[in-house]
């Protein structure tokens, strides 16, 4: 019985090992829509990034796996950007959906409070 843990412990260790996380792709897309192809990272990626860049009024998005990650918002002569980190399988997606999510889950709270006080 001992060696079957032992064997079934081994295995899931070697299964952890070998997830590769997972990052939205593309290079300087005008919209975040079109941004959105699922990539398995290679080796050594720790991180899903997101740069959204500004230059002259006009915005492009770009993902990307990266091994190291700094966030943080830059600007010069017009143009500005934001780096966004996170790391988690395709983590780097849209901001705006993951709002929505929160303040929809948000709304169902409040709305199961109101009903559970007028009972």
């Amino acid at each position: 019985m001992k060696g079957l843990l032992g064997g079934l412990l081994a295995l899931a260790l070697l299964v952890g090992a070998a997830h590769s996380l997972k990052c939205y792709t593309c290079d300087a897309e005008l919209t975040t829509a079109a941004c959105n192809t699922p990539t398995t990272c290679p080796a050594g990626s720790q991180y899903c990034m997101k740069v959204v860049a500004s230059v002259t009024g006009v915005s492009a998005v770009s993902k990307s796996c990266a091994p190291d990650c700094t966030e943080g918002s830059v600007s010069a002569q017009g143009s500005s950007g934001s780096v966004f980190c996170c790391k988690s399988d395709l983590c780097n997606g849209a901001s705006s959906a993951r709002m929505s999510y929160t303040l929809l889950s948000l709304a169902a709270g409040i709305s199961a409070l109101l009903v559970k006080g007028a009972l």
